[in-house]
């Protein structure tokens, strides 16, 4: 909406792509295509580099410093540097160098002072853990072996909770829960991840796996196995309509069309919108729960006319 008004007229994306996260993913492409400035900030090129007005290449994975990003997720408590395994090829350079070389053209300042250009990875990454209770030092002279830190029990509860309580239930949410619709009649479309992906980006196996996929209840369209392929329907929601591949899966449950994120040639976002079932606090749209309906298959043809429409199994189907 920014875009096409024309109050925003310059973009950095950092290692995203709008195109495949957002509704409506034409209106997207037509918006970025007006922009004065695109600059994608990435480690590998998409639709939305070849669009863009500029590309900031950045290091990968191997090809910099870095610290443990798992903390939430780690299995102890501890905290692990590692230095870069292979030299940046190609010029790529670092994030924090290319925002604040951005910031320093525009008389900004993110570094306090410093020149990136004075900057290392492993120096950059000292400044960010100067208030953390583990010395840098101690961190990087450790390695990837680690910093083991002691679990601290009750700090939530200490320095977080107001008056010591959750606060889970804010009479704004249960007010809008109150007036939630049920379940949807009929089918649904959900969003999945697909194994080999990292959003938009393949990075291992075939990608050859079926963007869409339903349970065998709706085996009245005649659609092969997962490990089959070929076959075509058309999705349909209120606000668009998708072509895509689709296979029998029965870890699919009953009524739910399930369409893999991430692919810009059959991005569900195609069904959805970016004005209407908005959620007001958010701003985030409806992404998954998606009224829809299915034509008529049609194996290795054009886009199939939607005539015969897939119908929903008999009542008593698990939730969703």
């Amino acid at each position: 909406d920014e875009i096409e008004a024309g109050n925003l007229r310059a973009l950095v994306v950092t290692g995203g792509n709008p195109i495949t996260a957002c509704p409506e993913p034409g209106r997207m492409r037509a918006a970025l295509r007006t922009l004065e400035v695109l600059a994608v900030v990435d480690v590998a090129t998409s639709e939305l580099t070849d669009i863009a007005t500029h590309v900031l290449p950045a290091t990968g994975q191997l090809e910099r410093a870095d610290l443990t990003l798992a903390e939430l997720t780690a299995v102890r408590s501890g905290i692990q540097a590692t230095a870069a395994v292979v030299a940046p090829g190609a010029d790529r350079k670092p994030v924090w160098w290319i925002l604040a070389s951005l910031a320093r053209s525009m008389n900004c300042d993110l570094l306090g002072g410093i020149d990136p250009e004075d900057l290392t990875d492993e120096l950059f990454l000292h400044g960010l853990l100067a208030r953390s209770p583990v010395p840098a030092a101690s961190i990087f002279a450790a390695g990837p072996s680690g910093v083991a830190v002691p679990h601290e029990y009750g700090w939530v509860h200490d320095t977080l909770l107001p008056n010591g309580r959750w606060n889970i239930a804010p009479a704004v949410m249960l007010e809008r829960l109150r007036d939630a619709a049920g379940p949807a009649d009929g089918l649904v479309m959900v969003p999945r991840r697909e194994m080999g992906w990292s959003n938009s980006v393949h990075y291992a196996g075939s990608g050859t796996e079926l963007a869409a996929r339903v349970n065998s209840a709706h085996a009245n369209l005649s659609i092969p196995a997962t490990t089959g392929g070929g076959e075509t329907i058309t999705v349909i929601s209120r606000h668009g309509a998708l072509t895509v591949p689709i296979g029998i899966d029965d870890r699919i449950v009953p009524g739910v069309v399930s369409i893999t994120h991430g692919r810009a040639a059959h991005s569900p976002g195609s069904l959805t919108s970016g004005s209407s079932d908005v959620d007001p606090l958010t701003a985030m749209p409806r992404a998954s729960g998606v009224p829809v309906t299915i034509g008529g298959s049609r194996r290795h043809g054009p886009t199939p006319s939607p005539t015969a429409v897939l119908k929903s199994p008999p009542a008593e189907r698990p939730d969703r």
